[in-house]
């Protein structure tokens, strides 16, 4: 069992999966954490060829966890020629782990991933209280972490005039943590969204598809990463709630 600084424990290892002690689930499926990060989010929002020819890619995440969905995307930008000349993951996590869990989570999934999360850990604050701000090569990659609440965060965001291009869902279960499953939390997403941005998501949760198909999402259920059948797809288009002339217009890609 990991704790944190404070003495609180926050993932236990001891049955050689991390659990969220507070929730009382595991962060990633069993299939493992890379496949999981490949199959239901980098897939699922086209990843990588979506940024082809884009000078900048937004993506937003609930839900940070172990930072898998980071490390993988991060890999991704650093093998792909076509990657954007700035790519920022913005992600959303109310209890964050500690650095050695990253560490550990990290280093179960190749050299490239161990090293790339030790970098994480190395710079990762004990305990981690505020939101950070970290750039990676050579301020190509930039990560920020938003310690709250998942829809009072985004709403932060929004004053910022932030967008997604790519948005990962990747929330604990939304029947052990409905509040990041929440619609007022789901509206905040949307509303982060342009015409075009892609969602993925794990789960098919009927309250989860409806509250998205309301909120303007085009929704496709995929084939899921076992044990899991099913994982969810989305393309942001008009909401049903709003008109037209309350869209966001579509960024420039260069």
């Amino acid at each position: 069992m990991t704790c944190s600084p404070e003495g609180s424990p926050v993932v236990d290892w001891s049955s050689g999966a991390p659990v969220n002690l507070r929730y009382g689930d595991v962060y990633h499926s069993a299939s493992g954490a890379l496949p999981q990060a490949w199959h239901v989010f980098m897939t699922g929002c086209g990843l990588p060829k979506a940024w082809e020819g884009a000078r900048i890619w937004n993506v937003l995440e609930t839900g940070f966890g172990l930072g898998l969905n980071f490390l993988a995307l991060r890999e991704a930008s650093r093998l792909d020629p076509r990657a954007p000349d700035r790519l920022r993951f913005v992600s959303v996590e109310a209890h964050p782990v500690d650095a050695d869990d990253i560490r550990r989570a990290g280093g179960l999934n190749g050299a490239a991933i161990a090293a790339s999360a030790s970098e994480l850990a190395d710079r990762w604050p004990r305990p981690l209280r505020q939101d950070i701000c970290l750039d990676f090569d050579g301020g190509r990659v930039q990560l920020q972490v938003l310690v709250g609440d998942a829809g009072d965060r985004i709403r932060d965001l929004l004053a910022d005039g932030f967008e997604a291009d790519s948005i990962f869902l990747d929330g604990f279960s939304p029947d052990r943590n409905p509040a990041m499953w929440s619609r007022q939390a789901l509206a905040a997403v949307a509303a982060c969204a342009r015409p075009g941005s892609r969602l993925a998501t794990w789960t098919v949760a009927r309250e989860v598809r409806t509250a998205l198909d309301d909120l303007g999402f085009s929704l496709q259920r995929c084939e899921g990463l076992p044990p899991k059948r099913h994982c969810l797809q989305g393309v942001y288009g008009q909401p049903r709630s709003r008109g037209a002339s309350q869209a966001t217009a579509p960024r420039e890609s260069s």
